[in-house]
């Protein structure tokens, strides 16, 4: 457990990562006869971090600044708060046309299965589906819909395998269109400079979608089910920054504000 927890480190993981690695470690080994006293409570605690999300504003720059082939992948994330991987496995089978909906599945030929084994479907807006097809016309070499693009110096590269590159084209689009914070530091170089700032990630664009949709009325079960989200905790974390969001009016109208 000791050297999991050295070795999470030295891999800049967060605290919350290294956890989960040592309880999976802790569950195999004990499956296997081991005796180990290390309990839950024994290992570092963590900090429950705000959910941060894009404003509209920040969004309306970034997909002015993408391509055709870049607005439509950010635009899937935003509107499905599917995960990198769910993304990048999405088939043109996984797209139900007539329901207006994206379904994740597990896939065995690319080793990737639903994380906590969750399969579901996402209804999709209409527009959303509408270029999807235009997509699906002009991309007819591979079943999935975003699949790596081919090299034109490496024949053997690409073709009819996942695109992993999604955080990377991410980052691009923010520093384009200049949305770099600026301050960011990493091995890659300076936001400043460069595609690297912190700011900018996937999971930022699943956060925006869960928050959206329960400010515009979504019970907080049926997010659950469009997230995948096994234990219903986990949901909650959005109704956090939800109330957060609606105290702001109730703040200004505060007594308190006739101090400032």
């Amino acid at each position: 457990a000791i050297a999991l927890f050295a070795v999470g480190r030295n891999e800049e993981l967060n605290q919350k990562t290294v956890n989960k690695r040592v309880i999976v470690m802790l569950q195999a080994m004990r499956g296997a006869g081991a005796v180990i006293e290390l309990k839950k409570g024994d290992w570092p605690k963590t900090v429950e971090n705000q959910v941060e999300i894009y404003g509209s504003e920040e969004l309306k720059r970034f997909f002015a600044e993408c391509d055709q082939r870049e607005r439509l992948l950010f635009q899937v994330f935003l509107f499905t708060g599917f995960r990198s991987r769910e993304v990048a496995t999405l088939s043109w089978d996984d797209v139900d046309w007539k329901a207006g909906s994206m379904v994740v599945r597990r896939k065995s030929e690319l080793r990737f299965t639903p994380k906590s084994y969750e399969e579901r479907s996402v209804p999709v807006p209409g527009a959303l589906i509408a270029a999807m097809k235009k997509l699906r016309r002009l991309n007819q070499n591979s079943h999935l819909v975003f699949h790596t693009p081919p090299h034109p110096k490496r024949p053997k590269y690409g073709g009819d395998k996942p695109d992993a590159h999604a955080l990377e084209a991410c980052k691009g689009v923010a520093y384009r269109a200049g949305l770099n914070c600026g301050h960011c530091k990493t091995k890659l170089g300076k936001c400043s400079t460069g595609p690297h700032c912190k700011r900018w990630y996937l999971h930022k664009l699943r956060h925006t979608f869960a928050t959206n949709m329960l400010q515009s009325g979504l019970d907080i079960r049926s997010l659950q089910v469009l997230l995948g989200h096994k234990n219903i905790a986990t949901t909650e974390k959005y109704l956090k920054s939800l109330r957060l969001g609606d105290l702001r009016d109730k703040i200004e109208q505060s007594t308190l504000v006739a101090f400032l």
